[in-house]
C-alpha cells in the first residue's frame, strides 16, 4: 500500500494473509483504497471476509475506499462482509 496508508499485510488466523491496521481508527474514518480506477490495491486483495465486519467499502466514481464501520485497534485485522461488497459491482 505504500507509506501513505497505515496498513500492512500479515499472516491471518482467518485465511492465509490479511490486511491489518498499523494505527487505531475511529468509526467512519477512511483507511485506504481497495480499488483505484480499474486497478485493485493490496487492500482489495487481502482484506478477508467476516459476517461481523469492521470495515466497509464505499464507491466514489471509479474508485473504492475502505472505511472503518466500528472502532479498530492498532494491528487489528481489517474484515469486510463480501456479500455487501459485491453490491458495489452490480
Amino acid at each position: 500500500m505504500g507509506p501513505l496508508y497505515d496498513v500492512t499485510i500479515l499472516f491471518s488466523d482467518i485465511d492465509g494473509l490479511g490486511m491489518f491496521s498499523t494505527v487505531a481508527y475511529d468509526n467512519g474514518e477512511m483507511i485506504c483504497p481497495a480499488r483505484v480506477g480499474e486497478y485493485r490495491t493490496e487492500a482489495g486483495r487481502y482484506i478477508n471476509h467476516s459476517d461481523v465486519p469492521n470495515v466497509k467499502m464505499v464507491q466514489d466514481d471509479n474508485s473504492i475506499w475502505v472505511y472503518a464501520c466500528k472502532e479498530i485497534k492498532n494491528y487489528e485485522e481489517l474484515l469486510v462482509n463480501y456479500e455487501e461488497n459485491l453490491k458495489l459491482n452490480e
